[in-house]
């Protein structure tokens, strides 16, 4: 009896063992993750991470996507302790998170899966300092020109090199510039009854946006900051020199509207539609939207002021320094981030490895998708093999992105509407900087 009892016992704690273990081993491991966008992209990132629940049952991806307030919400998680296991933020917040201690390093996690990070990905796709990296960008965006090929071919103008190796020239660019802007009677700038006052077509359009500036005055051996991120440099006589030719696009040449009468017209892509825009210099990830409205868009390199550049950049991907689960965050991680993993991330982006540019297959496999016009196949790679790619200067000067923000960005705003010179308006900025500096990251 006794052993017959002792048998009896000895099963029910081995199968309330056996249950106990099977439970356990069916707890799902929750990973956080908090991203800002909504739509046709959400949509995207959901559906890749269905696929990564489907392959990986013992996971569950807590996806949450927060489109207004995102930083917000984001502090104050961080601040509750409560940050999530990966979380996107902006390239201009991204380094500082990381020295702050609220995102884990990544070198020493890629480096124990055999990678090192700054070998195997495009630089604008890493945020760190040192040797230490922060983050990590996907869906990298750069800055290239647009044209109206239905202007062009109407007027039977030749389009605008696609070659980064061999753009057109600033001044060239004007000229395509004076070629192309119409007013009501259908004379341009370079005719004697040209009237400014009844432009119906306009070359292009200027922005007071840093990728845009920072692009132009890296063409021209200038920036922002000094190399060392310790003193204002646009003021140099290069930085001078492309201050000036973007306000003249206004102010001489008559062929954009003033920043102030730009924010009544329509939507950029509206207006190719409507041919009351030629060229415009804005991010790749505009690209989309041109297809989507029907618009057989040119993509062509930037005009250069004697050298050849862009700049690239994107939005970052942090694991949080506080993860319980950081072995099962880092595979998510990078299934999530890196394109031969999840496709779904270069629909109409760059891969953030340099694997898509350096190897053929990759590359065609990349650049197969029909959204993609001979044009973007011939631009996009080529500035990033032909190292024609800097990055913008807010992501690794200390402080860039209020400097540029409260300071330089509303001081170049007189510059360009002709209220101030270009020497009145950046010595004022210069003056408003003392004292703001930080130097780099």
């Amino acid at each position: 009896m006794k052993r017959t009892l002792a048998l009896i016992l000895l099963v029910a704690v081995m199968l309330t063992s056996l249950m106990i273990s099977s439970a356990l081993a069916e707890e799902k491991i929750v990973i956080e993750v908090l991203n800002w966008n909504g739509g046709a992209e959400q949509e995207r990132n959901e559906a890749a991470i269905a696929q990564y629940e489907a392959e990986h049952p013992n996971i569950d991806i807590d996806f949450q996507v927060v489109t207004d307030n995102y930083m917000a919400k984001l502090n104050t998680l961080v601040a509750a302790g409560e940050t999530p296991d990966i979380y996107y933020i902006a390239e201009t917040n991204a380094i500082q998170w990381g020295l702050n201690g609220v995102a884990m390093d990544l070198a020493p996690l890629y480096a124990a899966d055999g990678i090192d990070m700054k070998d195997y990905f495009i630089p604008s796709a890493i945020f760190g300092s040192g040797d230490e990296v922060y983050g990590l960008a996907y869906g990298v965006v750069n800055i290239v020109l647009y044209y109206n090929k239905a202007l062009f071919d109407e007027h039977g103008i030749e389009y605008p090199s696609r070659d980064p190796a061999n753009p057109i020239s600033w001044d060239e660019f004007v000229d395509l510039c004076k070629q192309l802007t119409f007013d009501s009677n259908g004379n341009t700038p370079n005719d004697a009854g040209f009237d400014e006052n009844s432009i119906v077509t306009y070359g292009t359009m200027i922005d007071n946006w840093f990728p845009y500036i920072d692009a132009a005055l890296y063409s021209n051996g200038a920036s922002f900051f000094n190399e060392d991120g310790t003193d204002f440099a646009m003021d140099s006589d290069a930085g001078k020199e492309v201050i000036q030719a973007i306000a003249d696009l206004y102010l001489t040449h008559k062929v954009a509207p003033s920043i102030a009468m730009a924010d009544a017209f329509p939507a950029k892509v509206q207006m190719f539609k409507d041919k009351q825009l030629a060229m415009y210099i804005y991010g790749s990830y505009e690209y989309p939207n041109f297809v989507d409205e029907g618009i057989d868009i040119g993509v062509a390199a930037l005009p250069s002021f004697g050298l050849s550049r862009t700049v690239s950049w994107a939005s970052c991907n942090q694991i949080s320094a506080t993860t319980e689960h950081p072995e099962e965050v880092f595979d998510f991680f990078r299934w999530w981030c890196e394109a031969e993993t999840n496709p779904l991330q270069i629909v109409s982006n760059f891969p953030n490895t340099k694997t898509f540019y350096e190897d053929e297959e990759l590359t065609a496999q990349w650049l197969s998708n029909e959204i993609f016009n001979d044009d973007f196949r011939a631009v996009i790679p080529n500035y990033f093999l032909e190292d024609f790619t800097q990055v913008p200067e807010p992501v690794t000067v200390v402080n860039a992105a209020e400097m540029l923000d409260e300071i330089i960005t509303p001081g170049l705003d007189p510059v360009f509407t002709g209220e101030v010179s270009v020497d009145v308006g950046l010595a004022d900025i210069r003056a408003k900087l003392e004292g703001k500096y930080g130097g780099k990251w």
